[in-house]
Protein backbone atom coordinates (compact mmCIF):
# COMPACT_ATOMS: atom_id res chain seq x y z
CA UNK A 1 0.00 0.00 0.00
CA UNK A 2 3.02 2.55 0.80
CA UNK A 3 4.53 2.05 -2.59
CA UNK A 4 1.40 2.39 -4.32
CA UNK A 5 0.75 5.46 -2.47
CA UNK A 6 3.94 6.80 -2.99
CA UNK A 7 3.24 6.29 -6.96
CA UNK A 8 -0.22 7.40 -7.22
CA UNK A 9 -1.31 10.88 -8.52
CA UNK A 10 -4.71 12.57 -8.24
CA UNK A 11 -7.55 13.19 -10.58
CA UNK A 12 -5.73 16.84 -11.55
CA UNK A 13 -2.42 14.49 -12.62
CA UNK A 14 -0.02 15.70 -9.33
CA UNK A 15 1.44 13.57 -6.96
CA UNK A 16 -0.95 12.47 -4.39
CA UNK A 17 1.95 12.39 -1.74
CA UNK A 18 4.69 15.05 -3.24
CA UNK A 19 7.15 14.18 -5.55
CA UNK A 20 9.01 10.70 -4.71
CA UNK A 21 11.86 9.71 -7.36
CA UNK A 22 11.65 6.59 -8.85
CA UNK A 23 14.94 5.64 -7.36
CA UNK A 24 13.47 6.60 -4.05
CA UNK A 25 10.59 4.30 -4.62
CA UNK A 26 12.29 1.08 -4.10
CA UNK A 27 13.90 1.32 -0.74
CA UNK A 28 13.11 0.07 2.38
CA UNK A 29 11.96 3.44 4.05
CA UNK A 30 9.13 3.80 2.24
CA UNK A 31 7.80 0.24 3.74
CA UNK A 32 8.82 1.85 7.25
CA UNK A 33 6.45 4.24 6.33
CA UNK A 34 3.52 1.63 5.88
CA UNK A 35 4.67 -0.05 8.72
CA UNK A 36 4.72 3.06 10.69
CA UNK A 37 1.29 4.14 9.79
CA UNK A 38 0.07 0.28 10.73
CA UNK A 39 1.80 1.09 14.01
CA UNK A 40 -0.34 4.19 14.58
CA UNK A 41 -3.65 3.20 13.66
CA UNK A 42 -2.93 0.14 16.37
CA UNK A 43 -1.80 2.40 19.36
CA UNK A 44 -2.73 5.62 18.49
CA UNK A 45 0.92 7.01 18.07
CA UNK A 46 4.09 6.98 16.43
CA UNK A 47 7.00 5.07 18.57
CA UNK A 48 9.32 7.33 16.43
CA UNK A 49 9.55 10.94 15.46
CA UNK A 50 9.70 11.10 12.06
CA UNK A 51 13.08 13.20 12.06
CA UNK A 52 14.71 10.67 13.86
CA UNK A 53 13.52 7.84 11.42
CA UNK A 54 14.11 10.23 8.45
CA UNK A 55 17.55 10.61 9.37
CA UNK A 56 17.96 6.58 10.13
CA UNK A 57 16.83 5.89 7.05
CA UNK A 58 18.59 8.46 5.00
CA UNK A 59 15.29 10.36 3.22
CA UNK A 60 13.73 13.80 4.00
CA UNK A 61 11.80 13.95 6.99
CA UNK A 62 9.38 16.04 5.62
CA UNK A 63 8.39 13.48 2.85
CA UNK A 64 8.49 10.74 5.25
CA UNK A 65 6.27 12.57 7.39
CA UNK A 66 3.97 12.94 4.46
CA UNK A 67 3.77 9.80 3.30
CA UNK A 68 3.62 8.29 6.80
CA UNK A 69 0.60 10.31 7.69
CA UNK A 70 -1.35 10.05 4.55
CA UNK A 71 -1.17 6.19 5.02
CA UNK A 72 -2.36 6.55 8.42
CA UNK A 73 -5.25 8.73 7.49
CA UNK A 74 -6.27 6.18 4.91
CA UNK A 75 -6.14 2.92 6.98
CA UNK A 76 -8.31 4.99 9.84
CA UNK A 77 -10.35 5.56 7.35
CA UNK A 78 -10.50 2.18 6.24
CA UNK A 79 -11.12 0.89 9.18
CA UNK A 80 -14.35 3.54 10.43
CA UNK A 81 -15.96 2.59 7.26
CA UNK A 82 -15.44 -1.16 7.83
CA UNK A 83 -16.58 -0.80 11.60
CA UNK A 84 -19.21 1.66 10.09
CA UNK A 85 -20.54 -1.11 7.30
CA UNK A 86 -20.18 -3.80 10.23
CA UNK A 87 -22.67 -1.88 12.37
CA UNK A 88 -25.25 -1.51 9.60
CA UNK A 89 -25.07 -5.40 9.19
CA UNK A 90 -25.83 -5.99 12.76
CA UNK A 91 -28.99 -3.47 13.29
CA UNK A 92 -30.17 -4.82 9.97
CA UNK A 93 -29.95 -8.57 10.99
CA UNK A 94 -31.29 -7.29 14.35
CA UNK A 95 -34.47 -5.61 12.41
CA UNK A 96 -34.99 -8.75 10.30
CA UNK A 97 -34.89 -10.97 13.96
CA UNK A 98 -37.62 -8.53 15.62
CA UNK A 99 -39.64 -9.01 12.75
CA UNK A 100 -39.70 -12.35 12.38
CA UNK A 101 -40.54 -12.69 16.32
CA UNK A 102 -43.23 -10.23 15.66
CA UNK A 103 -44.97 -11.90 13.07
CA UNK A 104 -44.48 -15.38 14.35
Amino acid sequence: MARLLSRATKVNGRRHVGFVPKRARRNNWIAQCGIDAVEFVIAGRYSTSAESAGAALGVDNELYQRLRGSLAKLMVDGFENYRHELNYQLHSIERMNRRKIFFS
